[in-house]
């Protein structure tokens, strides 16, 4: 709460008081001489008799010449008050030891609370913790002006709180030179921890640009970042796994899109294939049959046997007797018909850069 100070409050009590009451009166005008509080505000009251007795009393609200106090303040009894003692706004102890408290090297020693802006002209070093508190649904930020003008904030937000640990999450705030609230950078959730940036927000620099020197990586753009360089003798190459020592092949004679590329594979693209053997031996005496699938004029045979002269016929005939065990060769000539073979593949461009 915020303590309140007019210079040279005095009155008197327009009307005697018992050590239980909880208002008093002064005499008509004189409530003018003292603070008004508002929510979250009072002021310090003594009460003080013709004999010097006194009762310190907290005033909270105010009302023409009626005050509204709390009794019995900062080490004093309550008591009772006639008409015509003294009502005077004085400084004391509780009220000085409310401020922030500073030992001889300008640092905070106690608990502080601060209930309104405090301007600090030089640095502030605290040894135990400072606690901002707030009801939940309002900000509890460390701020940041400059001339009067908000820049940035830092605390919890106004994120409504529920069960499991939700609201009052952590954010950073940056403001317009109107002191408007402009961005959100980071927001941080209570709850789970997770951390969100806003689109474009960086820590510290790109977090490429951590990588240390020489480092090669693959980028899907056209150029190297800032501070890297791009490697230009990897066009149009493939990339391949290994769990060995790299090594690099490059041949500008094997481009990707050269070798997965449309055509059409015909017989000539084919190797000659030609399977060669014989029979097994085969004893005398035994034909062998022929057949003739005809064709223009006579056809004759071998000396063993005659084909028909008849030109465009198909018959079969069979060879006379072999005198002796012999073999055949067999020659076997294999060859495709030719078709289109498209072997053109997808693919994505990337490049390669190395960290300057």
């Amino acid at each position: 709460m915020t303590i309140l100070f007019t210079n040279n409050a005095v009155g008197s009590l327009a009307s005697s008081i018992t050590d239980s009451d909880l208002t008093l009166t002064l005499q008509t005008g004189e409530g003018l001489l003292f603070p008004s509080p508002g929510a979250g505000e009072f002021f310090y009251c003594t009460l003080v008799t013709d004999a010097n007795v006194k009762e310190i009393v907290k005033c909270t609200s105010k009302s023409s010449n009626t005050l509204t106090i709390v009794r019995a303040q900062d080490d004093t009894d309550a008591m009772a008050f006639t008409a015509g003692d003294r009502v005077e706004l004085r400084v004391c102890a509780a009220s000085l030891n409310n401020f922030a408290q500073l030992d001889t090297a300008n640092e905070f020693t106690g608990a502080n609370t601060f209930t309104v802006d405090q301007t600090f002209e030089t640095d502030i070093i605290v040894e135990s913790d400072v606690v901002i508190d707030g009801a939940a649904g309002a900000d509890r930020f460390v701020k940041f002006r400059t001339g009067g003008e908000m820049r940035w904030g830092m605390g919890a937000n106004t994120d409504a709180e529920s069960t499991a640990e939700a609201g009052s999450n952590w954010g950073l705030y940056s403001y317009d030179d109107n002191g408007a609230q402009e961005f959100n950078p980071i927001l941080v959730n209570r709850a789970t921890g997770i951390t969100t940036l806003i689109a474009g927000s960086k820590i510290g620099s790109d977090l490429i640009d951590h990588f240390p020197t020489a480092t090669k990586v693959i980028f899907r753009q056209t150029a190297a970042p800032t501070g890297w360089t791009k490697e230009t003798d990897t066009h149009d190459s493939m990339l391949r796994m290994s769990n060995t020592t790299l090594a690099d092949r490059y041949n500008a004679s094997r481009k990707v899109t050269d070798i997965f590329a449309g055509r059409t594979i015909t017989q000539a693209h084919l190797p000659s294939v030609n399977l060669t053997g014989s029979t097994g031996v085969e004893s005398n005496d035994h034909t062998h049959q022929v057949t003739n699938d005809g064709g223009s004029g006579s056809n004759p045979g071998s000396a063993a046997f005659r084909t028909s002269d008849i030109a465009g016929s198909s018959r079969t005939e069979t060879s006379g007797g072999i005198s002796a065990n012999h073999t055949h060769s067999v020659t076997v000539a294999l060859g495709g018909s030719g078709s289109a073979f498209d072997m053109i593949v997808n693919y994505v461009d990337v490049i390669s850069a190395s960290k300057a």
